[in-house]
């Protein structure tokens, strides 16, 4: 099976979209949290970046589209090994989602995960196999 990928200068682009549509909702979470921590917060306000949540909602998509152009864009080097290691990686990625969610189900009846965070989750997760995968072949030679 050919996977059709994106050219490697994607990998900034998307790195780009990624950390500059996440830096207000991490701002937020900090924040947030530190206000949490100490019971107080000075305006009533507890966020740093006070943006409208259909804002926030089309960052987060920004922020998703970025993991993906980084996750589909080619090595600089790209050879069938690479490319074996990515659907490996792939095939990972999803077995590990569908064993936490079903966990999760498990333990917890009211179990409900937001479908952006799990798109997160395996794209992150994704990457990390990828990158691990790679760097054990890549010092094995």
């Amino acid at each position: 099976m050919t996977l059709r990928l994106l050219p490697h200068y994607f990998k900034k682009i998307g790195l780009i979209l990624f950390v500059g549509a996440s830096l207000p909702d991490f701002i937020r979470g900090i924040t947030s949290g530190y206000y949490d921590f100490h019971q107080a917060s000075p305006s009533g306000d507890t966020s740093l970046l006070p943006l409208p949540s259909q804002t926030l909602w089309i960052l987060e998509i920004i922020a998703i589209l970025g993991i993906v152009l980084y996750a589909m864009a080619k090595d600089r080097i790209h050879d069938e090994l690479l490319q074996r290691l990515r659907m490996e990686a792939i095939e990972i990625t999803f077995f590990l989602t569908v064993v936490v969610v079903s966990i999760g189900y498990f333990f917890s009846h009211g179990f409900r995960i937001h479908p952006s965070y799990l798109i997160n989750l395996q794209l992150i997760v994704f990457l990390i196999i990828y990158y691990v995968k790679k760097q054990s072949i890549t010092s094995a030679n």
